[in-house]
């Protein structure tokens, strides 16, 4: 059967099956990663507190760039975050900060997404019109997520770290 296939067909072969393992391994990445949700984005965008999540501002606690909730039992351990208590008027002052500034300078507004462990199993939630940060779980349970950069976020950016990297983003 395969005998009459010319040299070329065999390379189109070779580059299809190619394609289809890549892409069969893209919807299998391994965590940790952060991927766009609509669905998170419409909670932050009621005010609705996570409850019993941990939250962080990256920023000024007057003008933060970007929020993040994480379930109890995470941990993040990064310079670029500082812990806040939140309640839902705080919530909505910062989310209303993001909302003019992210207009003003991008024309666009914040969008909300899910941070996943390395299980696979939502760590938490982000939400910021800045571009999705880097994160890596150097530890079981233990995130470490950079600041967030200038630039215009993308809908699904899974960026993975080696364990052994501590570089940081210096922006």
């Amino acid at each position: 059967m395969f005998k009459h296939l010319k040299m070329a067909s065999w390379r189109t072969l070779w580059i299809l099956i190619g394609l289809v393992v890549v892409a069969a391994m893209g919807c299998s990445w391994p965590g940790p990663y952060i991927k766009h949700d609509w669905s998170i984005e419409n909670q932050f965008d009621g005010y609705e507190i996570f409850d019993g999540y941990q939250y962080f501002t990256s920023g000024t606690l007057d003008d933060p760039r970007a929020i993040v909730a994480l379930k109890p039992d995470y941990a993040l351990d990064s310079p670029d975050w500082t812990p806040v208590k939140m309640t839902p008027e705080e919530l909505a002052q910062w989310i209303a900060a993001l909302k003019k500034d992210s207009f003003v300078e991008y024309n666009t507004f914040p969008n909300g997404a899910k941070v996943i462990g390395e299980d696979g199993d939502v760590a938490g939630y982000y939400y910021s019109v800045w571009e999705f940060p880097l994160v890596r779980m150097p530890k079981e349970k233990t995130l470490v997520m950079a600041a967030p950069r200038a630039e215009y976020r993308s809908t699904n950016m899974r960026i993975e770290f080696s364990v052994g990297d501590d570089s940081r983003d210096s922006h």
